[in-house]
Formats: C-alpha cells, structure tokens, sequence
C-alpha cells in the first residue's frame, strides 16, 4: 500500500517489438497491484544487436543512419504506448551519444530524428496514423491548420530493398513540404508532395513532411 508516483525501466534493443513487449508488461504489472495511477518511465533506452558480442557493433550503429532511423521508429511507437515518458540515453559526451559527435560536437543523424520529432510535439495535438508495413512507422501531429508527419522506414536487415509508400492525408488541397534524412541528406527538402503521393523510400531514412502555409 505503499503509493508509487513513477516507476522507471530500461531498454536497450534494435528490435522495436522488444520496446512495445516490455511496456506492456510494465503496465499490466503496475496495474495488477494497483497503481493505475503510477507512472510507466522508460528513462534508458538506445540501439543495441545485444550486450554478449554485439556491443562493439551497436556503439558503431548508434551512430549511424540506421541507429537514427530506430530512434526515430522507437519515437514513433511508443507514442501511442502506454509509457509516460521516454528518455533517449543519452548526448553526453560518450558512445551511447548518437546526437553529438564526441570530439566535435558536429550534429550526426539522431539529431535529426530528435528533431523532427520536437517540431511534432510543437503541435501538440497528435493525428491518428497507421502503416500496413512492419517496416514502415509513422506518426502526425496538426495545430490548427498546420499539420506534420514522419514516416520512417527502420530494418537493420542489410538485405533489404527500396520501397514504395502510399501517402494518404485526409487533408484536401494539402500540399507539404518533404524534407529528407539519410545517408547522403541532413533533414533537407527535396521538394513538396500532395496528400495523396507515392514515393520511394531506402532503407533506414526518415522522411518529415509539413503543411505548406
């Protein structure tokens, strides 16, 4: 009987299913005892292949486009998560920083994820979105007549193709700027698409689209 404001968990995996298991267990564990009321923290969490062989590996990928891509894909799903609140572990100088360079504090590709996820909570009010792919993860936000979404594409399959998304924004005469992160691009508009669109996305990028004003 003893009252619990919050409780804190970590999670450290590559697989978003393992983030979307482990909230569900935290929650139904707090509810069961009572704490419907307890905050569900997940206050570590980062890219990781796995703690035995994998962890050289994972603090290379961290910093890459592809630990950007899951960052952006946990982001987007832990959204509509039970979870209260979600802390990214971490930007200090370290090898679990994938926002910041160590030695120059040059921006590397979980910046942009961050960001473009900070311009989406602006808005503040989240829009129902959904994806038929596993692959594919997406999240919207509007505020008035400005609306914004990420769709993002994570696999850490190294085999795995280009593929074609359908956009369709219940949105009428809605034109939006795209703005791009992957390899070769750091969040950089490649031009506007319609509210119904189809494109091509590769592997681990991070689209960010805009109501044009």
């Amino acid at each position: 009987n003893i009252p619990i404001d919050f409780l804190s968990w970590h999670t450290y995996s590559r697989r978003i299913e393992d983030y979307k298991r482990r909230d569900t267990v935290v929650r139904e564990a707090l509810d069961e005892f009572g704490y419907t009321d307890t905050e569900s923290i997940l206050n570590e969490w980062n890219y990781l292949i796995n703690w035995r062989d994998g962890l050289a590996e994972s603090q290379e990928k961290i910093r890459s486009m592809e630990g950007a891509a899951c960052v952006s894909a946990v982001m987007s799903t832990m959204q509509d998560a039970s979870v209260d609140m979600l802390m990214y572990y971490f930007v200090q100088p370290g090898v679990w920083n994938g926002v910041f360079d160590f030695y120059t504090e040059k921006k590397l590709k979980g910046y942009y994820s961050l960001w473009f996820f900070s311009k989406l909570y602006k808005l503040q009010t989240q829009v129902k979105s959904q994806s038929d792919d596993c692959d594919i993860y997406v999240i919207s936000a509007k505020n008035g007549e400005k609306f914004s979404a990420i769709v993002t594409y994570y696999t850490y399959d190294n085999n795995a193709k280009e593929k074609t998304v359908s956009l369709d924004i219940d949105m009428r005469d809605g034109t939006f700027l795209a703005y791009m992160l992957n390899e070769e691009k750091d969040a950089e508009l490649i031009g506007e698409v319609g509210s119904q669109s189809v494109f091509t996305i590769n592997p681990n990028s991070v689209l960010y689209l805009e109501r044009k004003q």
